[in-house]
């Protein structure tokens, strides 16, 4: 396969993820399985690092999410949502606590709940 073929295999899976993710994030409505969108995408992922001048603002590669959808309504949370960001915070903490305590993370978070 040439370049020019190589090119276009790779954006139409591209062009396909884009359909797949409107329907399912724009429309709440998957039109494809988890696996098979996943299969697509790493064969994206797998192009481009086997091609090193395949390059598309659209790729999985290039991108983080999806616009949100204007179908839900916003709600205030009762306890704050944190970002990942905070969580692997909190679980840097713990590991530190486990380590200066010498007691298993699991034994402290027990006694916590208890």
């Amino acid at each position: 396969m040439g370049r020019k073929e190589i090119e276009e295999v790779y954006v139409k899976k591209i062009n396909k993820l884009k359909k797949y993710d409107e329907a399912y994030f724009k429309y709440d409505s998957p039109i494809i399985s988890d696996k098979d969108y996943d299969d697509i995408k790493q064969e994206i992922l797998n192009l481009e690092k086997k091609y090193n001048f395949l390059k598309n603002k659209n790729s999985p590669s290039q991108k983080v999410g999806y616009k949100p959808s204007g179908k839900f309504k916003k709600v205030a949370h009762d306890v704050p949502m944190l970002s990942l960001s905070n969580a692997f915070s909190e679980i840097t903490a713990l590991i530190k606590l486990e380590v200066s305590s010498g007691a298993p993370i699991l034994k402290l978070l027990q006694s916590a709940i208890i």
